[in-house]
């Protein structure tokens, strides 16, 4: 009898009525962090490492996180060559692209070359 209301019991709470769920009527936003790296000079910014900007964020960060903090430092590491007194808060307002123009053209280019190799060794028999 134990058994059997220890399962009822489980699967009562499988099924979602037992168990409490979130929902938001709100936007989608972003995970709400101690925004007190926004406010860095990029100078001390790009010395961090992904350790100690996981302890000023107060969490563990996910393989996303930690790819995006390196993109943004060498992204800034860039961007303070043109202006010393940048802050993070200040370069994430500018709201710069991460690929320009000319390295989009780059990468078209080097499928489009590709591609004609592939289509010419094709056309000797290479392929086939």
């Amino acid at each position: 009898m134990k058994k059997i209301a220890l399962f009822a019991i489980f699967l009562w709470m499988v099924s979602g009525k037992g168990v409490a769920h979130a929902t938001s009527t709100g936007p989608m936003s972003y995970p709400v962090y101690d925004e007190t790296w926004m406010k860095m000079k990029a100078v001390d910014f790009i010395k961090l490492k992904v350790a100690d900007f996981a302890k000023i964020c107060n969490k563990k960060l996910t393989l996303k996180e930690k790819v995006s903090f390196l993109v943004l430092k060498k992204n800034l590491k860039r961007e303070l060559k043109k202006n010393p007194d940048l802050t993070v808060a200040g370069y994430i307002a500018s709201g710069k692209k991460g690929i320009s123009t000319i390295a989009w053209i780059g990468i078209i280019a080097g499928v489009i070359l590709i591609t004609l190799i592939i289509i010419s060794t094709a056309s000797d028999g290479w392929l086939l």
